[in-house]
């Protein structure tokens, strides 16, 4: 490959090559990064954080409401994240929208099923060309949402496996240029 010293196209050429060697030292990684939790730097030294479910756990209707939009937060931000993946999908989780504080049980009950069938098998962990390596480790296993009990359950497992699934990225980032 031939470029001219000074051209963009070597910019591109560098990131493009080197995304390239990163994409195939992922290994049993999921992802070729961690998702982070902002934006990238432009300091090499710092240590980006990946994005997690920071929310408290669900034990009661309010907090399954504050759980259950953390969960989303971070579903739309690593499914659309194209650093980390080998393609980006359109999951179900994309159309939806935050709950509100006033929504009712059987919303939120919906709402967390949801989630779980939009990242479990067939959604987001197991698409095909999705991952690197897809994951058959950080799988719900929670029963679908009936009543406070079990949406607990199933928003607390939700949080804790897609915060290890986001983790599981090559540590490091891949360049990806930005228009000046």
């Amino acid at each position: 490959m031939e470029i001219r010293k000074g051209s963009n196209q070597l910019l591109v050429a560098l990131a493009f090559q080197f995304n390239k060697l990163r994409d195939l030292n992922v290994g049993a990684n999921f992802h070729a990064q961690v998702t982070p939790t902002g934006p990238i730097t432009d300091d090499p030294t710092v240590t980006v954080a990946a994005l997690a479910v920071t929310a408290p756990n669900a034990t009661d209707l309010a907090t399954s409401i504050v759980l259950a939009n953390d969960i989303l937060r971070v579903v739309k931000a690593h499914t659309a994240d194209m650093a980390a993946h080998d393609t980006v999908q359109d999951v179900a989780a994309a159309g939806l929208s935050p709950l509100l504080s006033t929504d009712i049980l059987a919303t939120v009950q919906t709402r967390a099923n949801a989630l779980k069938t939009a990242y479990n098998t067939g959604g987001h962990i197991n698409m095909a060309g999705v991952h690197f390596t897809n994951d058959a480790t950080n799988t719900i296993t929670a029963a679908n949402a009936t009543d406070q009990t079990t949406l607990s359950a199933l928003l607390n497992e939700l949080k804790t496996d897609i915060t290890a699934h986001v983790a599981g990225g090559l540590a490091g980032q891949h360049i990806v240029l930005i228009n000046a």
